[in-house]
């Protein structure tokens, strides 16, 4: 079944045309109304009407939305839907997956397994992924059903009316224990794929708050360092240090909250891009994106999503937490 707008004129809505009443009231870009319109989609008390058109107060614009189909192949893979109305699908994604088919990666992801989803369901539509999570980041992902809520989401990301929170696990603990990282971010080398902080880069905003601090004892170094006088002294023992760290994103740069700690010294434990691999400790950067609030673009109704840790991380804090207590 086709999504539709509906929207219910006000005398103040009467000095505009049905055009600008849908673009400044419910934010239909020139595309969407040059697509609707061509197909007679566009109604006013139930009849087709002109954009150049102007109604009355209390006359029902309502907008029926393209539908599209996608062109992904489907495939069978486990999806763990969070939340679902006829506008949005939000999936905690489990780590490993990429989310888009790619020369590298051209099955076996989210994408494939949202239209085998879809159609098990007996529906029809384009997903599009509203937000973006790296292939080892796990939690919250948006698929939006058309493509109204994908710009209308986006809209609200550009003004600060999402709000994104992240946890991770950084290797050393971020001094202050609070802030904000406010670095730019590009990308030095188009052909690789890492991110870095630099001048001309894309505005970027992380703000941090540290959770839980772990400090673990290491093994005492056996090496000895030889003094002036030929004797030697023992080294003493180090400590390493992590922390659980909540995040909000402010901005939304490629790999930002990554970038962004390894910029100040706290790479995410695991994250072998900008950090290095944990092995020992995590296969895949600690990284969750844990809860997500924002406004659903059809309704008006306020969302506010979460997904618990995954089995990996939940058993690294424990791993540090025992080892703290050592």
């Amino acid at each position: 079944m086709a999504s539709k707008l509906t929207y219910r004129l006000k005398e103040e809505d009467l000095i505009h045309n049905i055009r600008m009443v849908l673009k400044l009231r419910l934010g239909c870009s020139t595309r969407l109304l040059r697509e609707a319109r061509d197909k007679g989609d566009i109604t006013l008390n139930g009849e087709h009407v002109r954009l150049v058109d102007k109604g009355k107060a209390g006359d029902l614009i309502e907008v029926i939305l393209p539908e599209e189909k996608p062109e992904a192949l489907p495939e069978a893979i486990p999806l763990d839907v969070v939340y679902e109305d006829g506008d949005f699908l939000v999936l905690n994604k489990q780590p490993g997956l990429p989310v888009h088919p790619s020369k590298g990666h051209p099955f076996g992801t989210i994408l494939n397994g949202v239209v085998h989803y879809m159609q098990q369901k007996g529906e029809e539509y384009l997903p599009r992924m509203v937000n973006r999570l790296d292939l080892d980041t796990s939690g919250l992902l948006v698929v939006g059903k058309n493509a109204y809520v994908q710009e209308d989401f986006a809209k609200q990301a550009a003004k600060g009316n999402t709000r994104k929170t992240y946890f991770a696990v950084t290797e050393g603990i971020p001094e202050p224990l609070e802030g904000i990282v406010d670095r730019p971010i590009g990308q030095p080398d188009p052909e690789n794929v890492q991110r870095a902080v630099c001048e001309d880069g894309a505005e970027a905003r992380t703000r941090y708050q540290v959770l839980e601090t772990f400090r673990l004892p290491a093994a005492e170094e056996n090496d000895r360092a030889e003094g002036e006088n030929g004797g030697s002294t023992a080294a003493a023992p180090h400590v390493k240090e992590y922390a659980l760290v909540e995040l909000q994103l402010e901005t939304g740069r490629t790999h930002q909250i990554r970038v962004h700690m390894a910029s100040i010294g706290c790479p995410l434990v695991g994250d072998a891009l900008y950090g290095k691999a944990a092995p020992d400790l995590m296969g895949r950067q600690a990284l969750h994106s844990a809860r997500l609030a924002f406004r659903q673009p059809v309704t008006g109704r306020q969302l506010e999503l979460s997904a618990p840790l995954p089995p990996d991380l939940a058993a690294l804090l424990q791993t540090l937490r025992q080892g703290a207590q050592k």
